[in-house]
């Protein structure tokens, strides 16, 4: 399920609000802030069904791996998309991969730009 291992959070910061992705692990909970316009750009590609192949997700601030990958830096989520699924690749403490239904994923990145607007909208 979903639910229990990826999120897509929006928490506003002092200057502006930026999308994050929380990825669980085990008892690990990794929080991700990522670029928005990767997110935009993720989604419009998702939108076209005929489309497969490959896109990164960009970091904004790079995840440092530790344990076996100590010293090791991520600095975006890569993300393979087949008719139906998506997996979403990262190294943590170690290499992992997450997959979805398409369609799920799609409807979080859509969710998670709508909470990102309504929240650049309410902001004075």
């Amino acid at each position: 399920m979903m639910t229990d291992k990826f999120k897509f959070e929006m928490t506003p910061e002092t200057a502006n609000v930026e999308p994050q992705i929380r990825l669980r692990v085990r008892d690990d909970e990794y929080c991700l802030a990522i670029v928005e316009e990767d997110l935009a750009e993720a989604l419009l590609l998702l939108g076209d069904r005929e489309w497969l192949g490959t896109l990164t997700i960009r970091l904004k601030r790079p995840l440092v791996g530790s344990g076996m990958f100590a010293g090791c830096c991520t600095n975006s989520l890569l993300v393979d998309v087949d008719t139906r699924t998506v997996s979403l690749s990262v190294i943590l403490d170690y290499p992992v991969t997450f997959s979805y239904s398409r369609l799920e994923f799609s409807r979080h990145l859509r969710h998670a730009m709508k909470e990102l607007s309504k929240a650049r909208r309410s902001k004075p």
